[in-house]
């Protein structure tokens, strides 16, 4: 997009209107699903019953099915009342044909553009774990060429108006890959500023030298299975205890001078919701290397026992309580804001730049985060006790619609804005400079050192063939590069993983 053609009012600042229950939508059967292979998809609505959010829908071959969303509806109307419209994508690939979930590619009916790409480069994996959404195992399977990872690699910078930004290769176990290596190196070429692997960590802790070359060729973190400070979760979840394996990669991965590593525990109720506060304690002694903790809710796709879905279901309110009462009260309920309420930063990054940015769309429903703060002690504190979320918020969405609608002076009147925002924070926070140096320079470089100074406490809650909401599927901004196209993330691993070869294709535009 060339200078001076991105301020109009499609930047505009506009909020989706806030869901009024009982919502009508559409998901899937799941007992099609998962005694037929099939996709069929039925109308579904979401209701509210002593104050929790439950999806209700019938199969008219297969009866009734009632899942819990989430289990604090006051919490659900905040997030939602926070959900920004995305600018979407320019350039979808795929018309209108089967209908969601089908039509991935992305279709012209996609809301949201890609903020996170993933690439299966393998689905060999070095273990068997009881619970896998990808079901990858040790049984041998032919690796796509190089040549099919790099087109895939390609469809993703290719993303207009915003070329996806990050890149994390997963599988199966990526470091299985031979060609991991190289792969990072084409990806720093083909200018994606954000490069992960998603891995279990087994081959870091046993390969020093291997780790070193990672991080040379270009890899900026790792995304590490990390499920608990004990050996049962892991024992319940992996089939064994890793406790060493993670604590020696996490020392490699340090030894070596990567940038920093998000852990990944898989809640489950009843094997690691106790360890919440524990594993973000874990996370803070580490923080010279661990950056950010990511919380993911199970979810009842790929290799899992489905029998157990009462007993092992956790929503991210769950969570969310469990995190203030084992921190307690350092993180509390309040502090959490969806993932979505971000757009309105890279949008006015982006407005002030004069170059289109990454716009965090995700359904609030999706995804929540809070970041820690440390202060000259170390001692944590959640960003939104030292800045006034809200008005910070508001005043982004006023410099968003100074651009958009091409006011006045519209530069110097933002350059107000920020300095009355920032003069708000107490001096003795560095996130008061960290933050101006995020909006005056807008590149990675000052998000890095953003990120370098806060320990980000994250959750994402993917959807499986029991509570799938289509309406929501439309605003994923994390999409898997495939043979199809670009799939978003819970599109790819309930239906388009296992079953897309009785899909019928359909042409790109």
């Amino acid at each position: 997009m060339i200078k001076g053609q991105y301020s109009n009012q499609r930047y505009k600042i506009e909020k989706h209107s806030s869901r009024i229950l009982p919502y009508e939508t559409k998901s899937i059967c799941p007992d099609c699903y998962f005694l037929d292979k099939k996709i069929h998809i039925i109308p579904s609505r979401l209701i509210e019953k002593e104050d929790k959010l439950f999806m209700f829908k019938k199969c008219e071959t297969h009866g009734e099915f009632t899942d819990i969303l989430w289990t604090d509806k006051n919490l659900w109307s905040r997030m939602n009342s926070i959900f920004y419209k995305s600018i979407g994508i320019d350039n979808p690939k795929k018309r209108t044909l089967n209908g969601c979930p089908l039509d991935c590619g992305l279709c012209n009916n996609h809301f949201s553009h890609t903020a996170l790409g993933l690439i299966d480069i393998t689905m060999r994996c070095n273990m068997n774990c009881p619970i896998c959404f990808a079901d990858a195992s040790h049984e041998l399977t032919e690796d796509p060429d190089p040549e099919v990872i790099e087109i895939r690699m390609e469809k993703l910078r290719s993303n207009k108006p915003v070329p996806t930004p990050g890149i994390q290769f997963a599988g199966g176990e990526p470091t299985l890959s031979e060609n991991l290596i190289d792969y990072i190196k084409k990806a720093k070429e083909l200018g994606f500023n954000h490069i992960m692997i998603a891995t279990n960590g087994i081959r870091l802790a046993e390969d020093l030298d291997f780790t070193r070359k990672l991080i040379q060729s270009g890899l900026n973190t790792v995304y590490l299975q990390f499920d608990g400070i004990t050996a049962e979760p892991y024992i319940l979840a992996r089939g064994k205890d890793l406790r060493e394996i993670k604590n020696k990669a996490i020392t490699n991965c340090n030894k070596a001078g990567l940038d920093g590593i998000i852990l990944v525990p898989t809640v489950i109720r009843g094997i690691n919701d106790d360890q919440l506060g524990d594993i973000i304690n874990y996370a803070i002694k580490r923080r010279n290397i661990v950056k950010c903790v990511n919380f993911q809710p199970i979810s009842f796709a790929g290799r899992i026992d489905q029998s157990k879905i009462n007993q092992m279901r956790i929503t991210i309110p769950d969570i969310i309580k469990g995190i203030e009462k084992q921190t307690n009260g350092m993180i509390k309920a309040n502090d959490w804001y969806p993932i979505s309420s971000m757009l309105t930063l890279g949008r006015a990054i982006g407005l002030m730049h004069k170059q289109p940015y990454l716009e965090l769309s995700a359904h609030p429903e999706c995804g929540v985060a809070t970041f820690l703060v440390f202060d000259d002690k170390g001692k944590p504190t959640p960003i939104s006790r030292i800045i006034d979320m809200h008005h910070f918020m508001e005043t982004l969405e006023d410099i968003c619609n100074l651009y958009a609608s091409k006011s006045l002076a519209a530069n110097l009147r933002s350059k107000f804005k920020i300095a009355l925002e920032l003069w708000r924070i107490d001096e003795r926070w560095r996130i008061k400079n960290l933050i101006s140096d995020l909006l005056s320079d807008g590149n990675y470089t000052s998000l890095a050192g953003f990120m370098n100074d806060v320990v980000m406490i994250g959750m994402m809650h993917f959807m499986d063939p029991y509570n799938l909401d289509l309406e929501r599927l439309k605003y994923c901004d994390i999409h898997y590069s495939t043979e199809k196209g670009l799939i978003p993330f819970c599109s790819h691993n309930i239906a388009h993983r296992y079953i897309s070869k009785n899909i019928r294709e359909q042409p790109a535009y």
